[in-house]
């Protein structure tokens, strides 16, 4: 369990990628930091949680095999302690591109700088086993799962991921009903679609009816909309964060800066430009307006920490 003093701010992003050319990039310049220019708004919230998106591994500068297969090198986790990142998720279709062994190094590199991980384990049970974070007179239970894999190099690496796997998911309920509130980070859905599919929202949905109180998204590389469910937030995608790529809205971003008071949770949206080394959004009119759109005309009221939605 992680613990704080006084108050709690978490930072939530979507795919983080140091594997394949950015991951070329740290292994000839070591002194890179791909936060860089969003350094200051992520030392504002007490801790940052992320999808890894590609695991981090000694492939002895190999970052990537073929499109699909990618790893980050071992000097990458300077990047995450450095920009106050001290929870990644694992459970997303890259982790075991290089096998159960190279997770499992992975692990120990997250653990040996002080960095915990959500949606992977050596064991399925082990996968599905929260982080616990506690300020105060707040506290706050995060769990990470996958419902996409790439291919299965080896079946028994497979069961090494934490699944949308409901009957899992109650029973991890059960031991997350001691914290104020319950988050799910979940990786999922059809690539660059704007629009969550309909299993995915049924998916959200059954989570917040049985429990958790805040959805989070990630893996279809560009934002989906909002949706205020039963009085709880749901966020079907956070898009890219580190992450370039060249197709239409891939470059846009969530930084979700999460409030958690005692007698409620306050969102506030950060609009990012996602790349090798992302920034602030150039053009915030039109990212809210594009996110205004595809959440049924959900109003946003621009404030000093970001954009919150109007009524909460």
């Amino acid at each position: 369990m992680i613990f704080f003093l006084i108050g709690l701010v978490i930072g939530f992003a979507g795919d983080v990628n140091m594997g394949r050319t950015l991951g070329k990039k740290l292994l000839a310049d070591s002194t890179l930091y791909p936060f860089m220019h969003l350094d200051s708004i992520m030392h504002t919230v007490d801790l940052n949680v992320i999808n890894l998106e590609g695991i981090i591994s000694e492939q002895n500068g190999i970052t990537q095999i073929g499109w699909q297969r990618f790893t980050a090198p071992p000097i990458s986790v300077k990047t995450l302690k450095k920009g106050n990142v001290k929870v990644v998720s694992v459970a997303n279709n890259h982790a075991i591109d290089f096998g159960g062994e190279s997770l499992m190094e992975c692990f120990k590199i997250l653990k040996d700088n002080g960095i915990e991980w959500i949606g992977g384990g050596e064991t399925y049970e082990d996968a599905f086993i929260p982080v616990f974070i506690k300020k105060g007179d707040v506290s706050v239970g995060i769990v990470g799962v996958t419902s996409v894999s790439n291919y299965m190099f080896r079946r028994e690496d497979s069961v090494m991921l934490a699944r949308a796997d409901t009957s899992m998911i109650k029973k991890i309920l059960n031991i997350m009903d001691t914290v104020d509130y319950r988050v799910i980070f979940y990786h999922g859905d059809y690539e660059y679609s704007l629009t969550p599919s309909k299993n995915k929202v049924n998916f959200a949905r059954w989570c917040i009816d049985n429990g958790f109180d805040l959805f989070i998204g990630h893996h279809p590389h560009v934002p989906q909309s909002i949706e205020i469910y039963r009085g709880k937030f749901i966020f079907y995608s956070l898009g890219n964060f580190v992450f370039k790529q060249k197709r239409r809205h891939t470059d846009q971003g969530i930084y979700l800066k999460v409030y958690f008071k005692k007698d409620r949770i306050i969102p506030y949206i950060i609009p990012v430009k996602a790349d090798f080394f992302p920034s602030l959004y150039p053009d915030e009119s039109l990212f809210i307006k594009t996110l205004r759109d595809i959440s049924g005309g959900i109003k946003f009221i621009k404030t000093e920490e970001g954009y919150r939605i109007e009524g909460y």
